[in-house]
């Protein structure tokens, strides 16, 4: 299969190939892992609620205590892409205001 993109020059010019690539199959996936994750988080949801009521059977418990060690895996790796983000925008905004300082 065969597949033609253009993009406007000023797109072109920030962004190569395989970046674009990348970027596109990581979205892909993200869109089904959401998919995948907001099922795995009703399920957790349904527990908390449960325990909250009327208490969780063994199973149950054992379940919602595998059920939140995914959700804080998922949250800290969301926690680190966006330290990573915001560490990009300060080293941004730091080279800008150096560029300014020596004009």
């Amino acid at each position: 299969m065969s597949v033609t993109i253009t993009l406007p020059e000023p797109l072109a010019g920030r962004l190569s190939l395989p970046d674009l690539a990348a970027d596109l199959l990581a979205r892909a996936l993200d869109e089904t892992g959401d998919a995948i994750w907001y099922e795995v988080n009703q399920r957790r949801l349904v527990l908390l609620l449960k325990s909250a009521k009327n208490g969780l059977t063994s199973r149950e418990a054992h379940e919602l205590q595998e059920l939140q060690t995914l959700a804080d895996q998922r949250l800290e790796a969301l926690d680190a892409e966006r330290l990573s983000e915001v560490g990009r925008m300060e080293r941004e905004v730091n080279a800008a205001l150096h560029a300014t300082e020596e004009r």
